[in-house]
């Protein structure tokens, strides 16, 4: 299924360099991430009085302060085991949701 995902220009920063640090699509990370999220519903994101009048509008903020900063790139073999964790974590949730 396909949906359309407006996200603020310094979270969308932020994924695009984590989905390439990780060697992976945009959608593989979301995808990832709100698997993890589904996981763990006893544990709800923090709440948060103030949204936004805290934090500058990053999409008003000069280009240098809404730069991630650039983590240290995973070797090939580094990429393969966390694709294979992955892997044997998403096969063993959905052995245990069909049992």
């Amino acid at each position: 299924m396909a949906y359309s995902l407006r996200l603020p220009d310094a979270l969308d920063a932020a994924a695009r360099a984590k989905a390439d640090y990780l060697g992976i699509s945009i959608n593989a990370l979301i995808c990832v991430a709100l698997d993890a999220y589904l996981r763990n519903p006893g544990e709800p994101p923090a709440a948060r009085s103030e949204p936004a009048a805290a934090e500058p509008n990053p999409s008003k903020t000069s280009p240098s302060q809404t730069e991630p900063a650039q983590p240290a790139k995973l070797t090939r073999a580094e990429k393969q085991a966390i694709y294979e964790k992955d892997k044997r974590e998403r096969q063993a949730y959905f052995r245990s949701i069909q049992s």
